[in-house]
């Protein structure tokens, strides 16, 4: 069965049935050859290459706000819909997706996926809550807390009959021995990992703080290891460019409703100072 972590949820260890939890190396997709998908959006881009059968359309349900808009995922559904994908903490925006929310969506008895890939960093989650309810999956990735993002591994946690269903479909070597070694050492001492979890929330307090004394920016609350800005009085694509010219990437977007946004990823406590210093100087703070 699945056992605590060090922060008080879920981890796989070497007793638990494949029936409960099972290791993925990348997106899961439909369980069906036809029908919808639906995604709550704005989102993580990738999200939409669930769709890898031409049959299978993907529905995109837009939110007025950064929080889930769960009438307008409602009124989206149909007989076709075959699946539902949500993201907890949200990527780009850091936004919890909250209890009373999931449940309203899964009363539909369709498959409902929680990417939780940026748990670790919330300490929130919602796995618990696949005991309750079988149309649940959540999925959790080694990319981020753990830093081996190049290994591409991580994992779901479900009921039996999805995780049976998922088995049946999934490659047969869907995970090289030099991941799954590496996700056993990791998940054998997770301490270390968390050392520098804990670490990179520091430094995204710190960031945080710092950047409240700039002018001319809004920050977005993130549960993740990153932080949203928007830019109100310098286009965020000139931001992007000076900030790439001092050899600093951030990610920016083609999704209108963030144009005046970029997303800075935490890194080491020096990269973060300097960052800070190019900052000040592109908003002559």
């Amino acid at each position: 069965t699945p056992c605590c972590s060090p922060r008080g949820e879920w981890y796989w260890n070497r007793n638990s049935p494949p029936s409960t939890i099972t290791g993925t190396s990348g997106v899961v997709g439909p369980l069906g050859t036809e029908g919808e998908t639906g995604i709550g959006g704005p989102i993580i881009p990738s999200m939409a290459s669930v769709s890898m059968n031409p049959d299978t359309g993907v529905v995109t349900i837009p939110s007025g706000t950064w929080d889930v808009d769960v009438e307008g995922i409602l009124s989206k559904v149909t007989s076709d819909t075959k699946m539902i994908f949500l993201a907890s903490p949200n990527n780009p925006t850091g936004n919890l997706l909250n209890q009373e929310e999931l449940f309203e969506i899964l009363k539909t008895n369709i498959i409902v996926v929680v990417d939780e890939t940026y748990f670790e960093f919330a300490n929130v989650s919602l796995a618990k809550y696949t005991r309750k309810f079988s149309n649940l999956v959540i999925l959790r990735s080694f990319s981020k807390w753990a830093g081996i993002a190049g290994l591409r591994i991580g994992y779901m946690i479900s009921n039996p009959k999805i995780i049976d269903n998922i088995i049946k479909i999934k490659q047969p070597y869907n995970i090289n021995v030099a991941a799954e070694v590496a996700a056993i050492n990791i998940l054998s001492n997770p301490e270390v990992a968390f050392e520098k979890v804990n670490l990179i929330l520091k430094d995204k307090l710190i960031f945080e703080s710092e950047l409240k004394k700039i002018k001319g920016l809004r920050l977005f609350p993130s549960k993740g290891n990153f932080v949203l800005i928007e830019f109100l009085d310098i286009a965020s694509d000139e931001v992007y460019n000076e900030l790439a010219f001092n050899g600093i990437f951030v990610r920016k977007f083609s999704d209108p409703k963030l144009d005046k946004m970029l997303r800075f990823s935490i890194g080491t406590t020096t990269q973060m100072e300097l960052l800070l210093s190019v900052m000040k100087k592109i908003l002559k703070n």
